[in-house]
């Protein structure tokens, strides 16, 4: 048994350069994407990812926002699948805690 799962996890989230995210599609399949790692996180409830507003993902989430994010380390088989919602943020005070310089070039929708 972990002593600090919460601990324990965060670490194994820290360390991964990949992280894998779902949606679900209009007809109720599930959809996964690699992705670069959350550009921010609180705990383990709360991640902050960086997409093009214009992508199908962004549209599955609008449509049905929930989600699960996995992480995955190589070395010793082992990951965390977390579920919950996904909410597409917009809004400047957003957008200026997480995106870095050059995101406009990636993300010009936003």
């Amino acid at each position: 048994m972990m002593r600090n799962p919460e601990q324990t996890i965060g670490k194994l989230i820290d360390k991964q350069g990949v992280s894998f995210i779902s949606s679900i599609s209009e007809e109720g399949f599930p959809n996964m994407k690699a992705m670069l790692p959350p550009r921010k996180r609180e705990g383990i409830k709360e991640f902050w990812f960086t997409t093009n507003t214009s992508s199908m993902r962004v549209a599955q989430y609008r449509n049905n926002p929930n989600a699960s994010i996995y992480f995955y380390e190589k070395r010793f088989f082992r990951g965390v699948m977390l579920v919950g919602t996904m909410e597409v943020l917009e809004d400047e005070t957003s957008k200026q805690m997480i995106w870095q310089e050059g995101d406009t070039k990636y993300f010009r929708a936003g």
